[in-house]
Parts: structure tokens; C-alpha cells; sequence
């Protein structure tokens, strides 16, 4: 492989130079483009990850002149399961600290050095995992500690020490929950320190409430771009949930009442986040081509999974019908309340969607063109509810994507 022109090529691969010192920068785009690297550089973490989000590269090196931040850019990219190879650079007769036991080019380094390093790790195939791999993968996940509660969602009358015993099970659930009862719209003239002490004051139902939304804020957390993926998948969740639960106040038909709703909008999104889970845990690649491969599977596949995944955990039928077909009409015989319950659940999403809690790469278009708020409006005139009180500001896109 010699020196040629990369606009001649456009499969030639794409490679990132992370380094404050513009010299060094140039010298080192100038030797990659050399070897038929299509080259950009950025002079900081932020910068690089921004460009990561939109193009998707084979090679990443980092300079040890960024220090702390470079470290952890590395160690990041290489948790994310990055689908290229990340390499530290440094001057220094020292690893890059955080590099994680990796090689680190040492400066100066030659063309062909970085020829080889193509030829040897950047060009050798990677059998990324497949869909299939990813639902085998969402759907084998262990359930998290505060699916116990799950059964205990039965819209029949709740049994308090049921619901604290649960929540006893896991002492950082129960220690979430304790919080949540101290903040918000639970706030009381007293801090409350029990679970029995949040009960008294706020009672099984919405004891239970708080122990669903502890359960589900854990399983979005993650690190770099996987969790800033699922923080806004959660973002949007807490957002539907809050207006399906006001507009099931408004309305005469359902199954549910509006706590019911509330519960079965926080669940309706399970699928998603076991797939964004799941793929996490199979190192699926996060860039740009990454995600849309991802969104792809998770746009035929989260309803499926949500189900075998909330029926799983024991969610009594109620909740499941209203939280697990919310898009499509069910393969079960459905009556009208049971239809009117998803779709407000589906009203709650493209509500929290043109209110700019997007997260798919596909988000900030659809909600530029307008498509959540022509939604919003199909289906508040087929369920008879207002939109006053849900009527989303055209606002720009808080999308990861």
C-alpha cells in the first residue's frame, strides 16, 4: 500500500488523531494520510467523541499530552466495545496512564509502523455480533434485583408488608426508594427514614411506584456513550409517564386507573433498554453505524422482547397488555379498554418525543418534520383527551443520536 489520493477511495478506512499540539497533530494526519487514512483531528476528549457520534472510524489514536482526560478517553472507548482499534500515542518512555495494559506508539513513530498497525489489527476481520447474537443475548439477561416487585403490580388491593418485604430483598433498592420518598412531589414536613415510614406517609401504591422507578433508573445506568444512550432512553421514559398519567385523569374509558397507567408507561420501554443492555454486554459498537444497525433491531424487536421480558418477571396481564403491545394491535383478543390504555401510553411517548426526549439517531429528524405532534394529534382525537396540558414547545432535540 503506497501513498494516493483518499477522494479517489471512499473505502478507504477513517482514521481520528485526539491531540492538543497542532504540530504534532499535522504530523501525525499527514503520515496516515500517506497510507490511504482518510484523517481528522481534534485537540480534546469532548471533540472527539462529538466526531465519533457521527462518523464511524478504524483507528483512534490518543496523545498522552491530554493527560487525564486521553486515559480516559481510551479506557472508555475500549468499555464501549469501539468497533476499531484505539491506540495511545505518547513521547514518554511510560504506558499512557489508563491505557489498560495496551501497547502504546511511541513517538516518533513511522509510516510504517502505522502500516502495520492497519495491515495487522485495523484491517484483520472483527465478527461483530448479529442481531440474532443481541436477542439471544437481551432476552438470556438475569432480571435485575427489583423485579420482585413485579408481581406485586396486580391492580387488586396492595399488600403492604408484601411490597416491603420485597423491597427489602436489596438494601441499595430499598436505600433508592428511601431517597426518592424524601424528594419531589413525596416530600413531607419530616425526612423519612424507613420503608415502613414511607409507606404510612405515601401509601403500598405509590411505595411501589418508587421501588419500579429505583429498579429501572438502575438498568439505564452505564458509562460513556452507552450511557448517555440510555439516560435518554430513561429521560423519555419518566417524561411518558408523567403525561400518561395526567391524561388518563381526564378521560372516561380504560382498564387502568391513572397510577395504573403511570406504572405500565414506566415499563413500556423494557425491550429497548434489554436490547441497549444487552448489546453493552456484547461490546456492540457505538459509533454512528453502530447505533443505526441498533435502532434498527430494536424498532422490529423491543415490543417481542418486552413482553417475554415483563412476562418473565411475573407483570400481572393488566399491565403487560397496556406496557407490552403499546404500538401494535396484539396477537390476543383485545377489548376496547385494553386498546385505549396503550394507545394513551403511545400518546405519553410521541408526547415526551416533540417535548425533544429523543434518542435514536432517527429522532431529531422525525421531530423536526413534526411526526410526533401529527401522532399526538390522531391519537388524542381517537381517545378523546386534551392536549393542553401535553402540548409540546418546538423545541430542539435533546437526542444522543
Amino acid at each position: 500500500m503506497g501513498p494516493f489520493d483518499i477522494s479517489s477511495d471512499p473505502h478507504s478506512p477513517t482514521a481520528l488523531v485526539v491531540d492538543p499540539d497542532p504540530g504534532s497533530a499535522r504530523r501525525t494526519t499527514g503520515l496516515l494520510r500517506r497510507i490511504g487514512c482518510q484523517t481528522t483531528s481534534v485537540a480534546s476528549a469532548r471533540a472527539a467523541r462529538r466526531y465519533l457520534r457521527a462518523v464511524s472510524c478504524a483507528l483512534v489514536l490518543v496523545d498522552s499530552a491530554l493527560g487525564s482526560e486521553g486515559a480516559t478517553l481510551l479506557s472508555d472507548l475500549r468499555a464501549e466495545g469501539f468497533a476499531g482499534v484505539v491506540v495511545g500515542t505518547s513521547r514518554q518512555a511510560d504506558d499512557l496512564p489508563g491505557a489498560g495494559g495496551q501497547p502504546v506508539l511511541r513517538r516518533p513513530f513511522s509510516v510504517e509502523q502505522l502500516r502495520v498497525l492497519l495491515q495487522t489489527r485495523v484491517q484483520q476481520p472483527r465478527r461483530l455480533p448479529s442481531p440474532n447474537d443481541l436477542l439471544e443475548r437481551a432476552e438470556a439477561q438475569a432480571p435485575p434485583p427489583g423485579a420482585v416487585l413485579a408481581p406485586l403490580l396486580s391492580s387488586a388491593p396492595r399488600n403492604l408488608s408484601a411490597v416491603i418485604e420485597a423491597l427489602d430483598r436489596d438494601p441499595s433498592l430499598a436505600a433508592e426508594v428511601i431517597l426518592r420518598a424524601n424528594t419531589g412531589r413525596q416530600r413531607g414536613p419530616a425526612p423519612i427514614t424507613t420503608l415502613r415510614a414511607a409507606a404510612g406517609r405515601l401509601g403500598p401504591e405509590r411505595l411501589l411506584a418508587l421501588g419500579v422507578e429505583a429498579m429501572l433508573g438502575g438498568m439505564h445506568r452505564a458509562v460513556g456513550r452507552p450511557g448517555e444512550l440510555l439516560a435518554a432512553m430513561w429521560a423519555n421514559t419518566q417524561e411518558c409517564a408523567e403525561v400518561t398519567r395526567s391524561l388518563a385523569c381526564t378521560r372516561q374509558t380504560g382498564r387502568l386507573n391513572p397510577e395504573g397507567m403511570h406504572l405500565a408507561a414506566l415499563l413500556h420501554n423494557v425491550g429497548e433498554t434489554e436490547l441497549v443492555r444487552a448489546a453493552i454486554s456484547l461490546a456492540w459498537p457505538m459509533d454512528a453505524v453502530g447505533l443505526a444497525a441498533l435502532e434498527s433491531v430494536a424498532v422490529g424487536e423491543h415490543e417481542r422482547l418486552g413482553n417475554r421480558v415483563l412476562s418473565g418477571w411475573g407483570v400481572p396481564v393488566d399491565l403487560l397488555r397496556a406496557a407490552g403491545s403499546h404500538h401494535r394491535q396484539p396477537r390476543w383478543p383485545e377489548s376496547t379498554e385494553d386498546r385505549d390504555d396503550r394507545k394513551l401510553i403511545l400518546l405519553g411517548w410521541h408526547t415526551a418525543l416533540a417535548r425533544g426526549h429523543g434518542y435514536w439517531p432517527s429522532h431529531p429528524e422525525v421531530i423536526q418534520r413534526g411526526d410526533p405532534k401529527a401522532a399526538m394529534r390522531m391519537l388524542s382525537a381517537a381517545l378523546g383527551v386534551p392536549l393542553a396540558s401535553s402540548d409540546p414547545p418546538a423545541e430542539a432535540s435533546r437526542s444522543t443520536g
